[in-house]
């Protein structure tokens, strides 16, 4: 597997806001519940929160997807976003 970090550059935004999706559909939904995940989505807050981050955000691509993200605000790392098994060891064959 090929590992690279890079800083994000608004050609990753879409790739972001997908990865961020299915990262709160997958994440969140045992303590928000159904309702409010549904209800964060549609708002587009989590979209929007992409897209004005950008250049604050240093991505993980792994064989060439993007499969997760960090934005820190100076010192404070203030989100983390990972695919659900991007990393998961897989068994000899």
């Amino acid at each position: 597997m090929t590992i690279q970090i890079r800083q994000a550059s608004p050609a990753d935004i879409e790739p972001l806001i997908a990865l961020s999706r299915r990262t709160i559909r997958g994440s969140y939904r045992s303590f928000l519940g159904d309702e409010a995940v549904t209800a964060f989505i549609d708002s587009g807050a989590a979209d929007q929160y992409v897209a004005d981050h950008v250049a604050d955000s240093t991505v993980i691509v792994a064989d060439g997807a993007l499969v997760g993200y960090a934005v820190c605000k100076g010192p404070v790392i203030d989100l983390v976003g990972v695919e659900r098994f991007a990393f998961r060891k897989q068994s000899p064959q």
